[in-house]
């Protein structure tokens, strides 16, 4: 046995000679447990494989292996065990009680894998987690029963996986969950009650999914929503009651989309919003007063839609708004009243328009304005 600093061999199982098991060597250092660089040809991971782990480890880092097979009892020994890091590997199936005996993981990692299916039971005992990555595989569904032990989950991301449909309460049991990535999914539809009971998201990210309808009900529940980002959806259009009741909204991001239908109405409750980011949603017109209800805006942009007129106090607001974007439109006039009120105005781009003539009053009483 060799003593470098902390550094330590921990002898778990037999070694196997094919190398397809988990090997008898393992590092240990300032309490992780990893596997040395010349073993990372291991396959499966068998019952009692980490039995005798000193309790003092609290995290197991398996990453970049080719794990494709992990035994009922596999992490039998790492009770104390805060973190689980799993990704990289060729893991295809959770089994029912899989992580039974990791019942202190927080965090659990199983990005870029090859899972396709999850048993109902795949998560229990995992009760105490707090963080779970399912990034890049290949699911396709999952129903609720799934996240039934996931009580205290926070952050859950899905993002490069083909769900196709969010179906009704399939998020319901995590009524913690403060952060729900699904980028890069294959979500058409979502049921108006898929994100029934979750009343402490906070961050919602539909990025770059087929989404073809949004219904006036979708959002109703996510009262405590701060930033919702949808983009690269081409196929959606978006009406404006679609935002109503999200009361605690900073942060708004929809880009390249079909349309956007906006009015004076659309706003009036997200008295907190901080930034707007409407970009290539074609939309062909803002009305009056838009912003006027709208406290705390600091960042408008509207780059790549459809706009040819600015009207008079578009972005009226007594907030303090320092940035104001309406670049790649088809703008020929702006109102001199477009943008009264402004006084904190730093950056106003008007590039990429069809403005022949730039009237040299807007009432912008901030001072200096940074023109683009």
């Amino acid at each position: 046995m060799i003593m470098v600093g902390l550094l330590r061999l921990l002898a778990v199982i037999t070694f196997c000679a094919d190398g397809t098991e988990m090997p008898q060597i393992k590092l240990i250092e300032n309490n992780v447990l990893r596997l040395p660089d010349s073993q990372r040809g291991v396959t499966k991971i068998q019952a009692g494989a980490f039995e005798y782990t000193p309790p003092s480890v609290y995290r197991v880092i398996l990453m970049y292996t080719c794990i494709s097979v992990i035994e009922n009892g596999a992490f039998l020994g790492l009770e104390h065990v805060q973190q689980l890091d799993l990704g990289n590997n060729r893991i295809q199936n959770l089994d029912a009680h899989i992580f039974m005996y990791v019942g202190s993981l927080q965090i659990l990692d199983l990005q870029n894998n090859c899972i396709e299916h999850i048993d109902d039971n795949g998560f229990v005992g995992l009760s105490v987690l707090i963080s779970l990555n399912l990034n890049s595989k290949r699911l396709v569904e999952l129903s609720s029963t799934v996240f039934l032990p996931l009580a205290n989950l926070s952050n859950l991301s899905m993002a490069g996986n083909y769900q196709h449909n969010l179906t009704a309460g399939q998020f319901s049991p995590l009524t913690n969950l403060h952060k729900l990535d699904l980028t890069h999914n294959s979500i058409c539809w979502i049921h108006t009650t898929a994100f029934h009971g979750m009343a402490n998201l906070e961050h919602l990210i539909l990025n770059s999914n087929p989404i073809c309808l949004l219904s006036n009900n979708t959002f109703k529940d996510l009262i405590k929503l701060k930033t919702l980002s949808i983009t690269n959806a081409l196929n959606l259009t978006i009406e404006a009651s679609v935002f109503e009741g999200m009361r605690s909204l900073l942060y708004l991001e929809v880009s390249r989309i079909a349309s956007i239908v906006i009015n004076k109405h659309m706003l009036k409750e997200k008295l907190v919003l901080k930034s707007i980011r409407l970009h290539d949603a074609n939309i062909k017109h803002i009305p009056s007063y838009f912003v006027s209800t709208l406290n705390h805006l600091q960042h408008i942009s509207f780059c790549g839609n459809l706009l040819e007129v600015l009207p008079a106090f578009a972005f009226y607001s007594p907030s303090h708004i320092t940035y104001i974007s309406v670049s790649w439109n088809r703008i020929t006039y702006i109102d001199n009243n477009t943008f009264a009120g402004l006084r904190y105005l730093k950056i106003l781009d008007l590039s990429f328009n069809r403005i022949h003539t730039l009237m040299h009053h807007f009432n912008l009483k901030s001072e200096p304005v940074s023109f683009h």
